[in-house]
């Protein structure tokens, strides 16, 4: 019996001693983003980038900000980390510094990369790829005769994964629906529409115009009407993932009115144009396909004030009924910042 306590005792000091070890090979290898502290030198569509390739890729990641006092190599050691990325830009190139440091060897190594002016303009995916490629391969192995890591590692394709929406400005092309619930019935035409980001924010502008017309009778005579609306709106989003974005937008822009009318005899008619304020409120869905290439989807609500009435001899022949629901679905192309 003394013989198993002691078996059993000193298997339990074996077990407590080894886990330590045992969580540190099973935790991810942690990667210190390091912001600059110039705010101009940040280029923060590759470091986004960076952040997801890692992610994905199976490592965690931190950020930290860039300090005069403390290395890189003194901020991986401070954050417990295994290595150090610094993405900086300014005018003409782009490049990234790498330190990796191995807490159990002690072992270090360094390497740089570099982008000219338009391969950054061109493609941010494409260096965050050969970043992550560079720092996944020094991992594996890291040898204190070759500190000098090989930055000239082929990339993977960066078609193979699509681009977030959040990288640049954004054009869209598609077609929206507008129901007013009255007998003016529902507008169907092309839409043009653009977005540029500010982080989780957006600045969107529309423009619309509708390809049918609504033909309105009374007993005074008939007319059709048309539809065309501008307007800018503020989004935000809500939800980003790596290719889908949930978000809202609140905005204002005018509704133009046109009518042409055919009196009937005894009466006289006027054709109008008028245009009217509104306000709107919209629920979207951005979801990117392949390269720079995406899909918007809205569904929403307009009001108009004041309400968009159309008028034969003093009597009100239609009147949109408030709010005027719209749904839309259009083609983006984003480009990279």
């Amino acid at each position: 019996m003394k013989v198993r306590g002691a078996l059993a005792g000193a298997a339990a000091c074996l077990v407590l001693l080894l886990a330590p070890s045992l969580s540190a090979q099973l935790a991810k290898p942690r990667v210190v983003l390091v912001h600059p502290s110039d705010v101009a030198e940040r280029w923060e569509a590759a470091e986004r980038r960076v952040m997801g390739e890692l992610r994905a890729s199976g490592f965690e990641v931190i950020s930290a900000s860039e300090s005069t006092e403390l290395t890189l190599a003194q901020i991986v050691q401070n954050q417990h980390g295994r290595a150090a990325v610094r993405v900086a830009k300014n005018s003409q190139t782009a490049n990234a510094e790498i330190f990796m440091f191995d807490a159990r060897t002690t072992e270090t190594a360094s390497t740089q990369l570099q982008a000219s002016a338009k391969e950054r303009a061109r493609a941010p995916a494409l260096f965050a790829l050969r970043i992550v490629e560079v720092l996944h391969a020094s991992m594996m192995d890291i040898d204190p005769a070759r500190p000098n890591i090989n930055p000239s590692i082929p990339p993977r394709p960066p078609v193979a994964k699509p681009k977030p929406h959040s990288d640049g400005c954004a054009v869209r092309l598609g077609a929206l629906a507008a129901n007013t619930g009255s007998e003016l019935g529902t507008f169907v035409g092309p839409l043009l529409g653009g977005a540029c980001p500010s982080g989780k924010w957006l600045i969107e502008a529309e423009l619309f115009t509708a390809l049918d017309s609504a033909e309105v009778k009374a007993p005074a005579g008939s007319a059709k009407i048309g539809l065309a609306r501008s307007k800018l709106a503020l989004g935000l989003v809500a939800w980003n993932a790596r290719t889908f974005q949930l978000g809202g937008a609140i905005g204002s822009g005018a509704l133009l009115a046109w009518a042409t009318a055919k009196p009937e005899p005894g009466f006289v008619a006027r054709s109008d144009l008028t245009w009217l304020p509104m306000v709107s409120l919209e629920l979207f869905a951005r979801m990117a396909l392949f390269g720079s290439l995406g899909v918007r989807a809205g569904l929403g609500v307009e009001q108009t004030l004041p309400t968009l009435e159309i008028v034969f001899a003093n009597q009100a022949a239609a009147k949109a009924r408030l709010p005027i629901a719209q749904l839309s679905l259009a083609l983006e192309r984003t480009w990279s910042e």
